[in-house]
């Protein structure tokens, strides 16, 4: 019985200590809105049903230029577009979108042959830790058409 109650007291403290923030990807053209998750310690994103919480206040560190994303000079990553940049307990979240071109089914492959690439935007989430990409991960896919903005809570 005492085993059982350890291992619940165990999970109980790993949960509290998880640092998730959520996500909010806004279609600026439909005002469709997206949900996510960001756990910051597993690296991992997954869907949500909804972004509660906090809103944390952006900062204006970091550019997106040439397709880079910058700060001080220094190229830390591709970028195209600056959705979101902040600061989350004692490191820095940037969100971005990439342009990228797709092969993702025939039909993209073939138009890519005939000189009319389907282009694609990748939104990704970047943790930085004094001016440095932690790691990276893609949050979605979405048509290059589209122009989106982010919101970040806590």
């Amino acid at each position: 019985m005492r085993n059982i109650f350890l291992i619940f007291f165990l999970f109980s403290c790993a949960a509290a200590f998880a640092k998730e923030v959520k996500i909010t990807l806004v279609d600026e053209q439909t005002k469709q809105k997206h949900y996510y998750s960001f756990d910051t310690d597993a690296m991992t994103i997954r869907t949500a049903e909804s972004a509660t919480g906090r809103a944390l206040p952006e900062t204006s560190k970091y550019s997106a230029k040439d397709r880079r994303l910058i700060v001080n000079g220094q190229q830390i990553a591709d970028a195209d577009e600056l959705l979101y940049q902040g600061q989350v307990d004692g490191f820095e979240i940037v969100i971005v979108r990439r342009e990228q071109t797709s092969y993702a089914s025939v039909g993209r492959m073939i138009a890519a042959a005939r000189g009319d690439p389907v282009k694609v935007s990748a939104i990704i989430v970047i943790k930085l830790n004094n001016n440095v990409a932690v790691t990276q991960r893609e949050i979605t896919k979405r048509g290059a058409s589209q122009r989106l903005t982010a919101l970040v809570s806590q």
